[in-house]
């Protein structure tokens, strides 16, 4: 086994599962682009997970994710909810899915 082969072995037996938490409102193009990133990361499938609620969003945002992000956990608020409540929130959601 090549060395590199090796890592990979150990990384994807040995790192945590990861989750990662976002709140959004009308924020949809930098959205996109950060999702893609984390689409890009080199961490073993199904070991991470992102988790987004979105805040009331008047514009595109939850059509433009369900569409090109089905992996994603999103929740939609009909209120505003802010910042700390929107994070409380996700933390919550993320905490409670089975993995």
């Amino acid at each position: 086994m090549k060395k590199r082969d090796w890592q990979k072995d150990i990384s994807s037996r040995y790192l945590p599962a990861v989750a990662v938490v976002s709140v959004t409102r009308n924020r949809c193009e930098p959205l996109l682009r950060v999702l893609s990133q984390l689409r890009e990361l080199d961490y073993p499938k199904g070991m991470l997970d992102i988790f987004l609620v979105d805040s009331a969003s008047v514009d595109d945002t939850v059509e433009r994710v369900q569409q090109e992000f089905p992996e994603v956990h999103l929740t939609e608020s009909r209120d505003n909810l802010g910042i700390a409540a929107g994070f409380n929130m996700v933390i919550k959601l993320a905490l409670s899915t089975e993995r």
